[in-house]
């Protein structure tokens, strides 16, 4: 029975890579993830499930790790990779950061489970957790769809930073008061917006008066260095 099994393990490994190049296979959760690459998992397996505009926070996340779109809702994701339980301090990290991304639905994921205390306070607020089953039964429900998807006609390109890039293309250089003049926003959501674009090096460090040079040409600069956030 062991020697029957041997070359059915490596027939299904071979098909997985072979269903992974054609089609984006998401595969299982490995062992030696780190917190990091598991956040990079959920935004894979997000993709694969038809959430737009999906993109990881950056290191100061204020309790989110991953946003995306669907249906016209902006989705937050605090992402846990944990030996044991999740408690309560993971949904009360992500009610606590829902205001600051504006967002319309909050999901907590992880490898592993919750505890009561967290299902708890998870319901009160609203909060939707996704267990390792439920992950696992995404996954396959992610895998099914890529198999069957057909070619769809490729949309416009779009990104929540877009009309940013845009408004900003055409000043001699971009602070948080530059983009107060085109949004009605917080100091603090100016300042993670500038944060963001220079990670995208679209836009400069601050210096020591909070300006920052404009680093792209065009629009087309822009939207190419735009498309590695997604």
């Amino acid at each position: 029975m062991k020697l029957l099994l041997f070359p059915l393990r490596i027939i299904f490994k071979i098909l997985g890579f072979f269903f992974g190049f054609l089609f984006g296979w998401v595969p299982p959760i490995k062992k030696n993830m780190t917190g990091e690459d598991f956040e990079a998992y959920c935004a894979l397996l997000i993709k694969h499930l038809g959430y737009k505009h999906v993109h990881l926070t950056n290191k100061n996340d204020y309790g989110i790790d991953l946003l995306g779109n669907k249906k016209g809702k902006l989705y937050g994701f605090q992402c846990k990779l944990y030996s044991k339980p999740v408690g309560v301090a993971a949904i009360q990290q992500v009610v606590g950061a829902s205001k600051y991304y504006n967002c319309d639905h909050l999901v907590v994921v992880t490898n592993n489970q919750y505890t009561k205390q967290a299902i708890t306070l998870a319901l009160s607020n609203e909060v939707e957790l996704w267990d390792g089953n439920y992950l696992e039964k995404l996954r396959y429900k992610a895998n099914a769809k890529a198999i069957f998807k057909r070619k769809e006609k490729e949309e416009p390109f779009n990104h929540p930073y877009l009309e940013i890039v845009k408004e900003i293309m055409n000043e001699p250089y971009v602070n948080v008061e530059v983009l107060q003049k085109y949004h009605t926003i917080s100091d603090d959501k100016a300042e993670y917006i500038l944060e963001d674009l220079a990670y995208l090096d679209l836009v400069s460090d601050a210096d020591n008066y909070g300006m920052r040079d404009i680093l792209y040409h065009s629009l087309q600069e822009a939207i190419e260095q735009l498309k590695k956030d997604q």
